[in-house]
């Protein structure tokens, strides 16, 4: 594995809770971190992340790849489409499905899900400005 440690890549969802004029709306956003230098490429992110958005992201993670990733590794979720993975097979791109309910096949994206809630989504105070009409 550490021969190929520089074209391996993790890819997640995160989600936000962001309070807008409809109320509260989950935000999902799509990530990639290379396993080598530990760097965070954010793909994009939507309240719903339906078959077009995954396109989206599928041609951002092609087009922008000048790193070398070569294998991705996901887990199981839906959003992960066959689609998806057969434009990233045409890019020369392979993914990899972690195991049912085994976190840590992709380690280095859950902990990165973990540091970006606890460090930065947790301990944002939104701040309200009151003004008064007269």
């Amino acid at each position: 594995m550490r021969a190929h440690w520089g074209v391996i890549a993790g890819a997640d969802f995160f989600t936000t809770e962001v309070w807008t004029w409809r109320g509260l709306v989950t935000y999902y956003t799509v990530f990639t971190i290379d396993l080598a230098s530990r760097g965070v490429h954010m793909l994009g992110s939507t309240p719903n992340p339906n078959e077009a958005f995954m396109r989206q992201v599928g041609r951002t993670l092609t087009f922008a790849d000048t790193r070398g990733c070569r294998l991705l590794i996901c887990d199981r979720d839906a959003k992960w489409s066959p689609a998806f993975q057969a434009r990233l097979a045409d890019a020369g791109q392979r993914v990899v499905r972690t195991p049912y309910q085994a976190p840590n096949a992709n380690a280095h994206a859950e902990r990165f899900v973990r540091s970006i809630k606890e460090e930065c989504l947790n301990r944002l105070v939104p701040r309200v400005t009151v003004t008064s009409v007269s």
